[in-house]
């Protein structure tokens, strides 16, 4: 009987404990991105500045912050924000580099800062 007892106040404690576990949370977003053509994005001449575009064709145009902070690449390689604007010119120069090159844009959702800017180019090599 005893045991009959620890076994059901032991299922008991279970099942008091297991909503808990299984508890339903809620992802809030902290980061968002815009994945972009290079030909639709104006970059600033330093930073801190302003990264300038338009969403989509109907859209008025959207600014985001680069601070200190933010993190430039050039595909993979980390680079200074000099360094990332020498490639994109390089690559707006190239026949169809505006269409061939992404730009994507990390950002805070909250303060519109870009933590993150990624320049990929898509052509054939």
């Amino acid at each position: 009987m005893q045991k009959k007892k620890r076994i059901l106040g032991l299922c008991l404690m279970v099942l008091l404990v297991a909503p808990s576990a299984w508890a339903f949370r809620v992802l809030e977003p902290i980061e968002s991105a815009y994945e972009l053509v290079l030909g639709e994005v104006g970059l600033p001449g330093r930073v801190p500045g302003a990264l300038v575009f338009k969403p989509c064709d109907d859209c008025i145009s959207t600014s985001l912050r680069l601070t200190g902070s933010t993190a430039f690449f050039v595909g993979r390689q980390q680079v200074s924000y000099t360094g990332f604007r020498l490639a994109a010119e390089e690559a707006r120069r190239r026949a169809g580099g505006n269409q061939n090159t992404g730009v994507f844009a990390f950002y805070l959702e909250g303060t519109g800062q870009v933590t993150r800017l990624i320049l990929q180019s898509y052509e054939a090599r």
